[in-house]
């Protein structure tokens, strides 16, 4: 059978040496010390030494859902707070004191630090992701998720045909966490040439961007951003350009093609 040392009747406080025989755990009667009797009132009382550490007194349990804090102003050192009130030792307002209300207005707004305070970063735009800022007073921002996918031709693919000719294909990984935003495409023509150019789905033939009027001669980026039917399955693309009927009988000239990814 196992023996514990416990505090016998005639001991005052536990801890008391003045018996501390072996005794049978299970046949022991514990009395409350006689400083520590009458204290208590309710379940959940706590007992607390007082500011000069040498007496004791009660401390009233808290209301449900309230924590126990430390609290030089009272007697015992002790206090039950209003867990929503724990936001004023400056959690939020940045420093001892701060507001017992959060600087956030909107669903998904972020709490950050400025360097003097904590303040609002408003929630961002579908799809964009939060990034080291330094130029930011918060230091940190929204950006665009974005990936490309790159495609260009070994060399300039060229045509003089008024009909639509491919140049060059992508393989677009489409599925439902992501689309294509815009496309961007680098061309140009022969002095006095105009040309078109637009992306196909090769699986339906239907047209995603088409530009026209395209008249530089000199390599330029031209970006397609209104879109249609834009494909969520993987499925292959192709570039087309031609020469537009109405202009000079010269060549135009397809450098590369890049899809913008952004995640929604």
């Amino acid at each position: 059978m196992a023996k514990y040392i416990v505090p016998q009747s005639n001991s005052d406080d536990i801890g008391d040496g003045g018996n501390t025989g072996m005794t049978d755990i299970n046949s022991a009667t514990f009395s409350a010390p006689a400083n520590v009797k009458g204290l208590t009132a309710s379940r959940g009382d706590l007992v607390c030494a007082t500011s000069d550490g040498t007496g004791l007194a009660r401390l009233a349990v808290g209301p449900n859902g309230h924590a126990l804090v430390a609290d030089s102003s009272s007697a015992t050192g002790l206090a039950y707070a209003n867990v929503d009130s724990l936001i004023d030792v400056g959690i939020f307002g940045g420093g001892g004191g701060g507001s017992t209300s959060l600087p956030t207005t909107t669903k998904g707004d972020l709490v950050v630090h400025n360097g003097g305070s904590n303040t609002r970063l408003p929630v961002g735009t579908d799809g964009s992701v939060l990034v080291a800022r330094a130029t930011s007073s918060a230091g940190v921002g929204w950006a665009r998720n974005v990936r490309y996918i790159h495609a260009s031709a070994p060399e300039h693919q060229s045509t003089k045909s008024t009909s639509y000719t491919t140049v060059d294909t992508l393989i677009y990984p489409g599925d439902a966490t992501s689309t294509i935003s815009r496309i961007h495409m680098t061309l140009y023509v022969e002095n006095d040439a105009v040309m078109d150019a637009r992306v196909v789905r090769h699986d339906t033939g239907e047209v995603l961007a088409t530009k026209t009027g395209i008249d530089n001669e000199n390599e330029q980026v031209h970006t397609f951003s209104s879109l249609s039917d834009v494909p969520s399955t993987t499925t292959n693309l192709r570039v087309q350009i031609r020469r537009d009927s109405s202009s000079k009988n010269k060549r135009v000239y397809y450098v590369a093609c890049n899809l913008e990814i952004t995640a929604v």
